[in-house]
């Protein structure tokens, strides 16, 4: 690991092994590819291509045009110095304890979707889906399948394709007829190209109550399309498409009521058509 994120820096050449040490960007074994039981034989140093401070190319190199060229354009040291060999990943090439854990374990990455499904107005057991949704731990037949479950798969909101995650809320005949109707209840445009995706309407709206009220709206959508699927697979009943439009329109509204957040004057018309009192 150590070697795959190093460099030599050439000095003298008499501790770099020519064929396998990483001198040039890239090892010469990688770039020529010989046979792997080869690889014990090739002892040679760099400095037996290093004559008075100029590189004299041995004749298989010269049979390889590239790789000539490459090394012919690396400056030797006027004077002998010895080799050092940097850890890429240093700005002054050594490789500390920090940047050893740094490199074995990465800072994780923080991502913006947890900030906005997580808020205070949203009941948790809603977030909760949508997070799970997120992390693929839905227990949709797709994800059982990849756990070891064998089950004959079926969407039982449509009946037309076999269940995953992303079929289920983002290409089902149902799904995407409650999504296009909540565009238009929300008078913004829905991407449904992935999970995330979904939530880009929220980060375009910068006034707190409003940017609450998008929130609620996808992940209570989310919410209702799971229990509606749960509905028809564990109790047999059936989901009346009207009846499940008018549940998101009531669960969208309450985390707008109980917002902590403001709004200015031209999201009234919005909030008033979602039965929002405006918080100004």
């Amino acid at each position: 690991m150590v070697n795959e994120n190093s460099v030599w820096i050439i000095g003298n050449g008499n501790d770099i092994n020519l064929w396998l040490d990483n001198w040039m960007g890239t090892p010469l074994v990688s770039l020529l590819n010989p046979p792997v039981h080869m690889y014990s034989s090739l002892t040679a140093k760099l400095s037996s291509m290093m004559v008075n401070g100029k590189w004299q190319i041995p004749k298989p190199l010269i049979d390889f045009p590239t790789v000539a060229e490459q090394t012919l354009n690396i400056t030797l040291p006027v004077t002998p110095l010895p080799d050092k060999r940097v850890w890429k990943h240093a700005t002054d090439g050594i490789l500390t304890a920090r940047l050893a854990h740094m490199f074995l374990w990465p800072p994780l990455v923080r991502l913006d979707w947890p900030t906005i499904i997580w808020r205070t107005c949203i009941p948790p057991s809603q977030s909760f889906v949508f997070w799970r949704l997120m992390l693929s731990k839905l227990p949709t037949d797709d994800n059982l399948q990849t756990r070891g479950c064998t089950i004959v798969s079926v969407c039982v909101l449509c009946y037309q394709h076999a269940e995953t995650s992303s079929h289920l809320f983002l290409e089902c005949t149902f799904a995407t007829s409650v999504w296009r109707w909540l565009g238009v209840k929300l008078n913004c445009s829905i991407s449904m190209l992935s999970y995330s995706s979904l939530l880009e309407c929220v980060l375009h709206r910068g006034n707190s109550q409003v940017s609450d009220v998008f929130a609620a709206a996808i992940i209570h959508t989310v919410h209702t399309i799971w229990l509606a699927r749960n509905a028809i697979r564990f109790s047999s009943s059936r989901i009346n498409f009207h009846n499940t439009l008018e549940k998101i329109s009531t669960l969208v509204t309450m985390p707008g009521v109980h917002s902590t957040g403001n709004c200015v004057v031209g999201d009234v018309a919005l909030l008033n058509s979602l039965l929002i009192p405006p918080s100004y």
